[in-house]
C-alpha cells in the first residue's frame, strides 16, 4: 500500500491477510474485502495514525508556515 504503508500494513495484519495475498492494485481493494466471510474476527490493530496535538500545529506552522509575503 504505497500511500500509506504503515498504516495499511497494520489494517492487513488486523484483517489475517496473508502476506502472499497482500500484491494487488489498489482498485482490487473491494474484492478483497468482499472475500472476507461474514462473521470474521478482526484483531484490534495497533494505533494507526498518531494524534497531533495543538501544540505541535503551532510549532509546525511556525517553523513551516513561510511568511505572509508573496
Amino acid at each position: 500500500l504505497p500511500i500509506i504503508p504503515d498504516a495499511g500494513k497494520k489494517i492487513l495484519d488486523a484483517l489475517g491477510i496473508p502476506d502472499e495475498h497482500r500484491s494487488f492494485r489498489f482498485r482490487d481493494i473491494p474484492g478483497l474485502l468482499n472475500s472476507l466471510p461474514p462473521g470474521m474476527e478482526i484483531s484490534p490493530p495497533d494505533v494507526l495514525f498518531q494524534k497531533i496535538e495543538d501544540s505541535q500545529v503551532e510549532e509546525w506552522t511556525e517553523r513551516f508556515g513561510g511568511s505572509d509575503q508573496a
